[in-house]
């Protein structure tokens, strides 16, 4: 099967007056998804919202490992990243931004989650956006992205930012427009080497691992709640005093790592 899991973000100039002149984001506002994707409405740009081009905005995307703090170049099935959009620019007085993540058949790809200062989570006709909520004097914008399942193919982020002088008006502002592209991390450790036991045991995770490597516990809510480096054999691992629900827990030894989903009762 060919594997090609990539992802791209694409910040076009959409959120022109679109954007800032509705501080509280255009999906918010407007209920539009001007993020540049498929069947998304039109982003602005400098021939059309805003006409100035200034303040030579620079954008940045990281995807972000939670656990090393550090880029990624992969992604882990089901692992949680930081989402980290930077609208770099000289002298912009305010900044704002609008994305999305879809599969190449245009459905959602991943979840986004806790959004960060300044950002919001919405939907436009069942489309997944992260945004601004306000237009924000700092240029990084922050959220959560939980990967999708493995098997799932291409994840294309696209995304508009700005750089803008806080007027109230489209002019004298300026946009960038950049692409991240990730792909998806093969899954070299064959399953049967790293067994989980099937349920959570009086808070205890029994598992059993064919190789030494790093575990990783996340809660139901996307949130690191345990790494660990284990040799090669049986362990058991504390997770006291946690919520029911499902848990994802990852596994990596070398280059390679695969992930699975636990139920807590």
């Amino acid at each position: 099967m060919k594997n090609r899991s990539t992802l791209v973000v694409v910040f076009a100039a959409t959120l022109a007056p679109i954007l800032m002149s509705h501080h509280d984001g255009v999906a918010e506002h407007q209920n539009k998804d001007r993020t540049g994707a498929p069947g998304s409405q039109n982003p602005c740009n400098n021939t059309s919202c805003h006409t100035a081009g200034a303040f030579d905005p620079q954008l940045e995307i990281e995807v972000i490992d939670l656990l090393t703090e550090t880029s990624i170049t992969e992604y882990l099935p089901g692992q949680t990243y930081q989402l980290r959009f930077t609208v770099n620019s000289t002298g912009a007085a305010v900044h704002g931004f609008q994305a999305t993540a879809l599969f190449d058949n245009t459905e959602n790809a991943g979840t986004f989650q806790n959004p960060g200062d300044f950002v919001q989570l919405e939907d436009v006709g069942g489309r997944h956006i992260i945004e601004h909520s306000d237009k924000n004097p700092s240029p990084v914008f922050l959220g959560e992205w939980v990967a999708p399942e493995s098997g799932n193919g291409d994840v294309i982020f696209y995304a508009s930012g700005l750089a803008a002088n806080d007027s109230g008006t489209d002019s004298g502002d300026g946009y960038d427009g950049a692409t991240l592209t990730i792909s998806e991390a093969a899954v070299g450790i064959q399953e049967s080497k790293l067994e989980f036991s099937s349920r959570l045991v009086n808070g205890i995770l029994s598992i059993n691992a064919g190789d030494a490597g790093n575990v990783s516990v996340f809660d139901p809510s996307g949130r690191l709640i345990l790494h660990q480096f284990v040799q090669a054999g049986s362990h058991e691992l504390s997770l006291m005093n946690r919520a029911s629900g499902i848990y994802i827990i990852n596994f990596s030894s070398g280059e390679h790592a695969l992930s699975k989903k636990l139920m807590a009762l």
